[in-house]
């Protein structure tokens, strides 16, 4: 619960800078409260069921980001998102090192075929760091991909299990 709280903290306390790199829809955030209890909430489903599943990434014990995957199809696909909290942290390498292992992870626990990502067009670092991890570019197009978002051009990422494991 206090990992799912620094997610929902982390995006509660962007910057409007941060806010308009990742098209992030200020006015249409749900609580903290809220934020909170859905996620506590779907956590205790059955992977199955579920409708979100985060991973933070350590850095010498301190959580410094976390990526994870919604819209999920058990057995099927989910789409994935990555945030490296601390921006000090970003352009060394570090989200091409924790990519590969989560990715491995929702492979193996959620039995996913397919994992997408959907980063906006012009946010250039998560949209090397998926191309780094072996995403396969598939198009660049207008949606809201997530709940968090306003409608924004983003470019279309996939990573098949099988592609995946010959990586």
């Amino acid at each position: 619960e206090n990992e799912l709280e620094k997610v929902v903290d982390y995006f509660l306390t962007l910057s409007p800078e941060d806010d308009k790199r990742m098209s992030i829809a200020r006015k249409i955030l749900p609580s903290r409260e809220k934020w909170v209890k859905l996620l506590v909430d779907d956590s205790h489903n059955k992977l199955a069921d579920r409708q979100f599943y985060y991973l933070g990434w350590l850095l010498n014990g301190k959580i410094i980001g976390h990526c994870g995957i919604n819209k999920i199809q058990y057995g099927k696909e989910a789409y994935f998102h990555l945030h490296l909290w601390n921006p000090n942290l970003r352009k060394q390498g570090l989200s091409t090192n924790y990519l590969r292992s989560a990715i491995q992870f929702y492979f193996e626990k959620f039995l996913l075929h397919k994992i997408i990502a959907e980063p906006k067009t012009e946010n250039m670092a998560p949209n090397k760091a998926l191309l780094k991890a072996g995403f396969v570019f598939i198009d660049t197009y207008l949606t809201k991909p997530s709940d968090l978002n306003y409608k924004h051009q983003v470019n279309r990422y996939e990573l098949t299990k099988s592609a995946f494991d010959q990586y």
